[in-house]
């Protein structure tokens, strides 16, 4: 049970007075609340005696830094008049590589070990299962690595267990939601919680009610989508933290610079990554920050995940001069003749654009460029208008090529693509089979290497990251086509939570096609052998039934 304050504890204060990220406990302590300095010796020696599993510091004691003793001493120490803990709810965002899940381990082990609570049920879940056994993983090992816990407690895949205590991993597509009475939960990277990451949040929370003194954690970076459970904590944080809103028992803890901030000054990366210097080095940020001025895109990536700044998810991917610094004449046909290359087709409507791109690998790690699209002829005049761009001069200039007619000849783009084959060493020709199944079927059955190149995150993000890689390091060469140079300043990119990529064609503000087909071609070099990009089932067996 809870204990009542001491003389003496009543009396003392935590480290630098508790104060996380502009908010003082002591400041806003209510009559009667007091920091208990006995469970700050208890805590401090408990982590001491744990060590790091991972990293540079893999073998090394839990010493805890300085902002980590200030959040553990005001989320575990501040009590009320009756001894149970102060704070109930906690939000907290620290930006990405300041050992927060690390951290949140150590704290799951606590809450299980050392918190007194009858029958403990401890949760950390996570948006998948992957990021739930990041930190029950963490906890695993850190028990293993301690001869006198790892002789109190069973260790499962999924659970460890202390007498009649539980740590147990949940993730949100997991079935196992209700039912529980949870003493502590711990919500890992927030910001990636869906419709079924709200639902974990909402059942796991309402179990609580049971409990004398809950505790309910949530830690994150910060994220892009406003319209979020993440985002609605971030804000009723601020404002909690701006004392707009009093609730004593919710510990805002925001690490982060403001969203008008410089986010290129080594003085704000100090501001937001409170472990600067010791597990993030300002040499890696610096490393980062040359990135993302390089790729417009990756300033909301590294703004979000580094600074802690809530950015839209939405802007160009590759600046115009680092694509254009990319650009040589000299990659012409007749220069790649006989080479290795891999092709990728994006075969879009009838009467839009379609594009095909080859790459051409060499062994200095340089990449050789070429870009094709087709229009119909008749659509050339509408398309101008309709994209702003001016379609019959790049026809003129040999660019684009017009098909008969007011639609895409298919049966021209396949023969051109045969052609191609006996001019290069053709290895691949990926495609998306949504719409090209056709043209596809007919050409691998004449012996052209067609494989699938699916458009989602799992097949793209990797050659996406390949191409803005290549075009970073110059080692990208292009034959500065102007309508592939206009495709690269029109594309935008989609990222999902774990921070994979893809080209938009939704967001993107005009034709992206050569670009889809670029991307694709990489996919399918990088992938060589891959079941899960090849043909169709259905192509090279036909249907079968069970």
């Amino acid at each position: 049970m809870p204990r009542a304050p001491s003389k003496a504890s009543s009396k003392r204060r935590p480290p630098k007075s508790a104060t996380i990220a502009g908010f003082s406990a002591a400041k806003t302590a209510s009559k009667g609340d007091w920091f208990d300095e006995r469970e700050w010796e208890r805590i401090r020696a408990f982590f001491g005696a744990l060590t790091h599993q991972k990293g540079t510091f893999a073998g090394q004691p839990f010493t805890l830094l300085p902002w980590q003793e200030d959040f553990l001493a005001t989320l575990l120490c501040w009590k009320r008049a009756d001894g149970r803990r102060r704070f109930t709810t906690c939000y907290a965002e620290i930006p990405r590589k300041n050992g927060k899940t690390t951290l949140m381990s150590a704290v799951c082990l606590w809450m299980l070990l050392c918190d007194s609570e009858p029958g403990a049920e401890v949760y950390c879940c996570a948006s998948s299962r992957d990021q739930a056994a990041v930190c029950g993983d963490s906890a695993r090992q850190m028990i293993q690595a301690n001869a006198t816990l790892a002789g109190l407690v069973d260790v499962f895949r999924n659970t460890i267990t202390y007498g009649n205590s539980k740590l147990e991993i949940l993730s949100s597509d997991s079935g196992t939601k209700h039912g529980k009475n949870p003493s502590c939960i711990v919500f890992d990277e927030l910001h990636t919680y869906d419709a079924n990451g709200r639902d974990l949040y909402d059942a796991m929370v309402s179990g609580q009610g049971a409990r004398s003194q809950p505790l309910n954690l949530s830690i994150t970076t910060a994220g892009s989508d406003r319209n979020s459970l993440c985002f609605e904590l971030h804000q009723y944080a601020e404002k909690v933290r701006d004392g707009l809103v009093q609730d004593s028992k919710f510990l805002p803890v925001l690490f982060g610079a403001p969203v008008d901030a410089d986010w290129t000054s080594p003085k704000v990366w100090k501001q937001a990554n409170p472990s600067l210097g010791v597990t993030i080095s300002e040499e890696f940020l610096a490393t980062e920050c040359a990135k993302a001025k390089e790729l417009p895109a990756y300033q909301n990536t590294f703004r979000t995940l580094y600074l802690n700044q809530w950015v839209e998810s939405k802007r160009a991917w590759i600046g115009f001069e680092t694509w254009a610094a990319c650009a040589a004449k000299r990659i012409t046909e007749e220069a790649l003749v006989g080479r290795e290359c891999w092709a990728g087709l994006d075969l879009s409507t009838t009467t839009d654009l379609t594009s095909l791109s080859l790459v051409f690998p060499s062994d200095d790690g340089f990449m050789d460029v070429l870009s094709y699209s087709w229009c119909p002829e008749e659509g050339i005049k509408r398309r101008s208008r309709l994209d702003r761009a001016p379609y019959q001069v790049w026809a003129d200039q040999g660019w684009l090529r017009p098909t008969p007619g007011a639609v895409v000849d298919y049966d021209h783009v396949a023969e051109f693509i045969r052609q191609l084959c006996k001019r290069f060493d053709v290895k691949r020709v990926a495609f998306d089979p949504w719409g090209a199944t056709q043209l596809a079927t007919g050409l691998l059955r004449e012996g052209v290497p067609m494989i699938e190149v699916r458009q989602g995150f799992r097949s793209l993000s990797e050659p996406s990251k390949k191409l803005e890689a290549l075009v970073l390091s110059k080692k990208l060469r292009h034959p500065d086509n102007p309508l592939l140079n206009w495709a690269v300043s029109n594309t935008v990119i989609d990222q999902d939570p774990a921070g994979n990529i893809k080209a938009s064609k939704e967001a993107s503000t005009e034709r992206i096609d050569p670009v889809a087909a670029l991307i694709s071609a990489l996919a399918g070099w990088m992938f060589q052998g891959e079941e899960h990009m090849g043909p169709s089932v259905y192509e090279t067996k036909g249907i079968e039934w069970l």
